[in-house]
């Protein structure tokens, strides 16, 4: 009551929340999550799962081919999108309060009618081919390329799909199959609702369209740790194209155990960092024209960290503005944040909490974030208080924990050696 959302618990085992505001009339968001993904499937399925999602976006769904889906909604605001990642599976989108019932149809053939249309899959993996092909000449995709086989570290399910001989791997009926396993149990997914709703007339709709959906309260399901983990304590050379141009990438990853202060600490880590790597690599040593660095935490597969430092520089600068990178990491583990940075980050989140306040893709979100990492409904009331606890002592000790060097992945970029 306190954040004035509503937990709806269908016929049909699904829950729903919906979070009414008044931000815009026009608008509601919606998305709904549910644990598996393409983990749950086998390496010989490993290419065909990564496009299991993709292929519905391509041939449509129900009756309509995305050619009919667009002449059918011409004029009307609702896009719906379902999407199948490693460890789990949404749908998701956003459509105006008039078009409530057009997009609760959309939300239900998604989950219980996908459609196969052969000729349409053709033309798009011929599509996807020249597309690949054309790319395989541009440095900037081979380092794409390079750097995604160096943090997949052999693992043969990490490798994402950059040649076009690998598309041919892909298997439209066992990808449809796929889909229609990942979509089967309503039961398995989570709904979430923000935007402009009148709870008289959404109801019955959630009833009527979602609470028909084909479910099994009692066989939810999981995900499967893959065992894919980004190397450390490494660095390595990428050499690509022929321009002068380097490229430096300093990645600290780990397991830990998740902590909600402890995200916070690297997301200001990463914030405070960045203030000073713009100072010293980009004013006093004039090496780059952008620098960058920021923190995280997560729970898929297992509670994980990372963090990452990146830039863009000429070759002969690669090395002394990496140690300078360096420096400034040290100078915080030693001595932590001066106040007036910690001020202005503050003060930054204090706007733009403010601000994310009257908006329903922020509400979205932490609704989601509450479910998905455990927490209490209160904490979505914390925002102030978060930013106004946190200290330079935890900042300090988020920075001297996790960025040490047997984290550290080193990726650079330099030019082909002639």
């Amino acid at each position: 009551a306190s954040i004035d959302i509503h937990e709806i618990l269908l016929s049909n085992g699904v829950k729903v929340f919906v979070k009414s505001t008044d931000f815009k009339n026009d608008e509601i968001l919606f998305s709904a999550t549910g644990k598996g993904g393409v983990s749950l499937y086998g390496e010989e399925d490993h290419y065909t799962a990564n496009y299991a999602g993709v292929l519905i976006n391509v041939m449509g769904i129900g009756d309509f081919s995305p050619s009919d889906l667009r002449k059918v909604l011409a004029g009307k605001t609702v896009s719906v999108t379902p999407n199948i990642g490693l460890y789990s599976q949404n749908i998701a989108g956003s459509f105006s309060p008039k078009e409530l019932e057009t997009a609760m149809q959309l939300i239900h053939l998604n989950f219980t009618a996908p459609r196969k249309d052969q000729e349409l899959f053709e033309v798009y993996i011929a599509n996807q081919k020249t597309q690949l092909a054309s790319a395989q000449a541009n440095p900037d995709y081979q380092f794409s390329k390079q750097v995604n086989k160096i943090l997949a570290d052999g693992h043969p399910r990490a490798a994402g799909i950059f040649d076009p001989e690998d598309l041919d791997k892909i298997d439209l009926d066992r990808g449809l199959e796929m889909y229609a396993e990942r979509f089967s149990n309503a039961a398995n997914f989570e709904f979430f609702f923000t935007g402009n709703i009148d709870l008289e007339t959404f109801k019955p709709m959630l009833e009527q369209y979602i609470g028909s959906l084909p479910s099994n309260p009692d066989s939810l399901d999981s995900f499967r740790d893959l065992g894919i983990r980004t190397p450390k304590g490494r660095s390595e050379s990428i050499h690509v194209g022929t321009d002068e141009k380097s490229q430096v990438i300093m990645l600290f990853t780990g397991e830990t155990e998740y902590d909600r202060k402890k995200a916070a600490d690297m997301i200001y880590l990463g914030e405070i960092l960045t203030i000073k790597l713009i100072e010293s690599l980009r004013e006093q040593i004039g090496g780059v024209y952008g620098v960058g660095a920021n923190g995280s935490m997560g729970i898929f597969p297992v509670g994980n960290f990372s963090f990452s430092i990146g830039f863009p520089c000429s070759p002969d600068m690669v090395d002394n503005l990496i140690e300078a990178a360096w420096s400034e990491v040290r100078k915080i583990q030693e001595n932590g944040p001066t106040d007036e940075d910690l001020n202005k980050v503050k003060e930054k989140r204090r706007i733009s909490l403010e601000e994310n306040l009257k908006r329903n893709n922020y509400w979205l979100g932490q609704l989601s974030a509450v479910r998905t990492y455990n927490l209490s409904w209160e904490a979505l009331l914390d925002g102030q208080k978060a930013i106004e606890s946190m200290t330079k002592e935890r900042i300090q000790k988020a920075a001297k924990e996790f960025l040490t060097k047997e984290n550290l992945l080193e990726i650079k970029k330099f030019p082909a050696l002639k």
